[in-house]
């Protein structure tokens, strides 16, 4: 991979096949007669680790076999849920055993394995990379499966969502008109292609509209800043909101980039105001939040021109609904009122892969998909999320909702992460703590953070307990794990 040979086999040609502008082809220079715009932007052979994972995913939309996504983890076990999962992972743990072969040279070529889906058609020109493959598979439907999601599986086995190529090209129609995302548009794309993030809106959006992306391995805060120093094209970033704070740490050594994207997006986990309010007060700039899920991808989203409402998660994307029912009767709920948001819409996903069960309980009886988190929606149809429902704490019988606990304590000074979750107690059902990662050169305690608290929320909403940690938990995209901080605490 050193030379970029490697890139001039099929992994090269199908994953740049109709797509001059994508920026990842790996290392070297292009092929005589390959489109200018294509240019390396990786400087290790590691780079195509991106552009194989996109050359897997190129082709397989047109076979009618769902794909199923797994994460780069490095790690088998990372996996193997989801190769466990059914017979739509044959194509992905065939995939899996081609995994890091373009660092040794051509693609493997040798035959399949015994029961290899009959489906899967070649993408090349010629098809000679994959000749025996067989040909002429009928393109698939609107209605026919086309992705297998799996959920993030924080609190239990993660489930597979299936989706069908209508939701896939619904939403990024969605997506782009939302953000009036161009052929002119350059994204500059740092989030891991195994998730809905930077796959199905990233990777998705850039192909619909015709536009460039810079695929980077992974994120760097220092790499980012420095491209946005130097790169004028760079129109769009894409993150989360962890990402979003290393990028204000980085600002302080490296100074603003001298060039910014016209639209910053954040998602995946909750943007905090004080987050919010802190980058815009550094780079001039408002985050746009939106809402997702791996089940429905695109919800919600804050205007791209108007108000973009810092702890909010705005309106609908054009076609989507959106409401808050009761938890307990399901009944819409009036503006203002905290319930359980529900969503409907052609981004809505048909169910879980080999789960009736699951999906009968997604989805209440007149067909709006139940997401399981909780919120409220303004007068002026802005919706703020509160937190997941099966994470509100109930101490001595009040409703506790971790986020507004969380977003008090991301205002004090001393206080770099927070994560609020709710313990067994035998005298109040359960108490609030606080698991907090003090910022670098501060020493706050319990007691300080706790009258913090108790200064700007009601009495019962206070933490009982304060713990101090380095770190908190967090799975690929950056999302806190709290119930492996809840299965800690409870061990102590």
């Amino acid at each position: 991979m050193e030379d970029g040979s490697a890139c001039e086999g099929a992994s090269y040609h199908c994953s740049l096949r109709g797509e001059p502008r994508t920026g990842e082809p790996g290392t070297g220079e292009p092929r005589t007669g390959q489109p200018q715009g294509i240019a390396p932007t990786m400087e290790d052979g590691s780079a195509c680790e991106g552009a194989s994972y996109h050359c897997s995913l190129r082709g397989e939309p047109r076979t009618g076999e769902p794909r199923a996504g797994e994460p780069r983890t490095g790690q088998p076990q990372g996996i193997a849920p989801t190769m466990e999962d059914g017979s739509a992972c044959e194509g992905a743990s065939y995939h899996c055993s081609l995994r890091g072969e373009p660092r040794t040279g051509e693609p493997r070529t040798g035959e399949p394995r015994t029961g290899q889906p009959q489906g899967i058609a070649p993408t090349m020109e010629d098809g000679s990379a994959y000749a025996w493959l067989p040909c002429g598979a009928a393109m698939p439907g609107a209605e026919d499966p086309a992705v297998i999601g799996y959920t993030s599986g924080t609190t239990g086995r993660a489930k597979g969502a299936l989706l069908i190529h209508r939701n896939l090209t619904a939403n990024v129609a969605a997506v782009t008109a939302a953000w009036h995302w161009t052929d002119r548009d350059c994204l500059l794309l740092t989030l891991p292609l195994f998730h809905a993030h930077g796959l199905m809106v990233g990777l998705h959006g850039t192909l619909f509209s015709g536009a460039s992306v810079v695929l980077r391995q992974k994120f760097d805060a220092a790499d980012v800043c420095s491209i946005l120093h130097k790169d004028a094209g760079i129109t769009l970033f894409f993150g989360v909101p962890t990402m979003y704070a290393r990028l204000l740490t980085e600002a302080e050594r490296q100074g603003v980039p001298a060039h910014l994207p016209r639209l910053f997006v954040s998602g995946s986990a909750p943007l905090s105001p004080q987050l919010f309010n802190d980058f815009a007060r550094v780079f001039g700039q408002s985050i746009l939040e939106r809402y997702g899920m791996t089940e429905t991808i695109m919800n919600l989203t804050n205007p791209y021109e108007g108000e973009r409402r810092a702890g909010t998660v705005g309106g609908p994307f054009p076609g989507q609904q959106a409401r808050v029912v009761d938890v307990r009767t399901r009944l819409p709920l009036a503006a203002g009122e905290i319930g359980e948001i529900e969503v409907r819409g052609p981004h809505v996903f048909v169910g879980y892969w080999q789960r009736p069960d699951a999906t009968a309980e997604a989805f209440s009886c007149d067909g709006w998909f139940k997401t399981g988190d909780l919120g409220w929606c303004s007068s002026d149809g802005y919706y703020t999320i509160t937190g997941r429902a099966r994470e509100l704490i109930i101490s001595g019988g009040y409703n506790i909702y971790p986020r507004e606990v969380e977003d008090v304590l991301e205002t004090h000074p001393a206080i770099a992460e927070v994560a609020v979750l709710g313990l067994p107690d035998s005298e109040m059902g359960e108490q609030v703590v606080a698991v907090v990662v003090p910022r670098q050169g501060h020493a706050p305690t319990a007691h300080e953070l706790i009258v913090f608290c108790r200064e700007q929320l009601a009495s019962y909403k206070k933490p009982r307990r304060v713990v101090f940690v380095d770190t908190l938990p967090r799975n690929a995209l950056g999302k806190i794990q709290k119930h492996l901080l809840v299965a800690q605490l409870s061990s102590w």
